[in-house]
């Protein structure tokens, strides 16, 4: 949709709470907004004008949009689906209604996400496939690495193929795929100093270590 918005609670006070338009970098005006803390966790609810999401006029009850809630804190947010919120099979399907009937009151709300439905196979040249269960949702304005192989992988100097298609279990999800990166386990830098000595550098990928020898 043509709008992004938060439901944010203000610290300053606790009974105010407010909702804010990241596409309009404001107060989204009209919205009404309430919470309650309850045992393990918290109840919002929220009401946001179909104008501010560029719908006019309103859908009727029955209409099925897609759609992302999730909660902001620090630089971070966490999203609901536990998927890329930017690639649009994988918002959660949201049906409207004129009134919340008894029975769906009473009802559990089924997990929106489960291991292995959104999941990508990679195969270096006709070997084995890695499978990769992607259960995180990055934010694509910012780099997201998930590695591939559990061990390192000795390729001979040369032309190599890799193959990679999605593997999950929910054919409504989608994988994004922006590059394959290629690094040494070991990235290691050696520097001359001004005696005409070295001091070499190593960093291990896998361990996290970092080693220095004069």
């Amino acid at each position: 949709m043509g709008a992004r918005w938060a439901l944010l609670r203000r610290f300053v006070n606790s009974s105010s709470p407010s909702s804010w338009d990241w596409k309009g970098n404001q107060f989204l005006p009209g919205a009404q907004l309430g919470w309650q803390q309850e045992a393990g966790g918290f109840t919002y609810e929220a009401a946001i004008p179909w104008k501010s999401l560029f719908v006019e006029p309103p859908p009727a009850g029955g209409t099925t949009i897609n759609f992302e809630v999730g909660m902001g804190f620090g630089s971070a947010f966490l999203d609901w689906t536990g998927r890329d919120p930017d690639t649009a099979a994988n918002l959660a399907p949201l049906t409207l209604v004129e009134q919340l009937s008894p029975e769906a009151r009473a009802t559990p709300v089924p997990a929106v996400q489960r291991s292995g439905d959104v999941a990508l196979a990679v195969r270096l040249d006709g070997g084995e496939a890695f499978t990769i269960d992607e259960a995180t949702s990055p934010d694509r304005d910012y780099l997201w690495l998930d590695r591939v192989s559990p061990e390192p992988l000795k390729l001979a100097a040369g032309p190599h193929t890799l193959e990679f298609r999605f593997a999950g279990i929910n054919l409504d999800r989608r994988t994004v795929v922006d590059a394959f990166l290629l690094q040494p386990t070991v990235d290691r830098k050696v520097l001359t100093l001004p005696d005409g000595s070295t001091v070499t550098i190593e960093h291990s990928m896998i361990s996290g270590e970092t080693m220095v020898t004069e």
